[in-house]
């Protein structure tokens, strides 16, 4: 199908139709086509094709709520942002607006002429996962960002690059793609490498087992990969003797919660290891484990050696980002992929401990979170 075969005659219809003034049936007769499959095949086209444009609801009276909710009790909303999806939406409604964002970030910081690299994080898990899942969909970037066109070179005449960097991984038999950073980060760089053929776009691809011991960590952050995603992200964890900061512009990330049973701690640490996950554990960010005040709590084995669910990022590295000009993109909230997993406590954990400044989640977890003080 042709952009000429989207009628105005159609859009006046769909117009009509998306508004509620009239229902499918007449749509269908007023557009001139002969059945409701015409009409339907008619919108998926016109979509495709960028003749009409689905915005996603972000409600910011909600979002403003929520801020003075964090202000009010801990007095730390200073260069926070919250994103509220009104109602319980649909996984398709809350993750394009998360990715709609995403870009808009994005677009911030393409558009600087002082900026010569962007360096973007993805951390395993659904959440981000989804989010890059609607980012790299077809014609998403063409919808969000039209046409407009970016310099791949500062104003000094240097050439611009980009890389997308993976994290933490979830290599494990039977679940080795479920969020897994290293795909993301494939997804996001070819997309942007397609938008982008002016800048240098490069995928960084973690290399790690699963769970490490806190003696062999040291061993995994010396594998060739690691290293230099580590020069981005933490440059003296990757050389004591560095005196840079993290490079990191954009960090996306989930909230896990104890209570779920898809939760890498309880699946992994707890069930495979068959190590005891410590009660006063009610989630992780960037799979560190805490505890409601927001606290790392260690998890030890018999012998008392410390487990970690690897990570290329440390939680003193988030909080730096977060209150250092970063953007730490925590994506979470208790319905999801038609099933309600409780994150609140999660949730509010994560702001107390200061890992990010940028919330997105849905209209119900929001309500839930400001029943209480901080």
């Amino acid at each position: 199908m042709t952009n000429q075969e989207i009628t105005e005659k159609f859009l006046s219809a769909l117009r009509k139709y998306l508004s509620g003034d009239i229902m499918i049936d007449e749509a269908v007769e007023e557009s001139g086509l002969k059945s409701r499959k015409q009409f339907q095949f008619r919108i998926k086209s016109a979509y495709a094709h960028n003749l009409i444009i689905v915005r996603r609801r972000i409600d910011p009276e909600k979002g403003t709520k929520v801020r003075e909710w964090i202000y009010r009790s801990r007095g730390i909303a200073k260069g926070m942002e919250v994103f509220v999806i009104p109602d319980i939406p649909d996984d398709e409604t809350f993750f394009s607006a998360v990715a709609e964002k995403f870009l808009g970030f994005l677009k911030e910081l393409l558009s600087r002429e002082d900026k010569e690299e962007i360096n973007i994080g993805i951390v395993s898990g659904t959440g981000a996962a989804d989010t890059v899942k609607y980012v790299v969909k077809e014609g998403f970037w063409q919808e969000i960002m039209g046409g407009t066109k970016f310099k791949g070179t500062t104003k000094q005449g240097k050439e611009k690059s980009i890389n997308i960097v993976a994290i933490c991984s979830t290599n494990l038999d039977g679940w080795e793609l479920d969020g897994n950073a290293n795909i993301s980060t494939l997804l996001l760089a070819r997309m942007l490498k397609e938008n982008l053929p002016a800048f240098e776009v490069t995928p960084h691809g973690i290399s790690t087992e699963l769970v490490v011991f806190e003696d062999a960590s040291k061993q995994v952050d010396d594998r060739p990969s690691n290293k230099i995603i580590l020069q981005i992200v933490d440059p003296k964890r990757a050389d004591p003797n560095s005196k840079d900061k993290s490079k990191l512009d954009i960090l996306i990330a989930g909230v896990g919660s104890s209570k779920d049973s898809k939760n890498v701690l309880k699946k992994v640490i707890d069930q495979e290891m068959n190590v005891k996950v410590p009660e006063k554990v009610v989630g992780d960010v960037g799979f560190w484990a805490i505890d409601k005040d927001g606290n790392i709590v260690e998890i030890r084995d018999d012998e008392h050696r410390k487990l970690q669910v690897y990570s290329l990022i440390t939680p003193e590295i988030m909080r730096e980002l977060a209150a250092g000009g970063g953007i730490v993109m925590l994506i979470a909230r208790n319905h999801r992929h038609d099933e309600t997993v409780s994150k609140t406590i999660p949730i509010r954990a994560a702001i107390r401990g200061g890992y990010g400044n940028v919330i997105f989640t849905d209209e119900d977890t929001a309500n839930e979170l400001i029943k209480e003080p901080l």
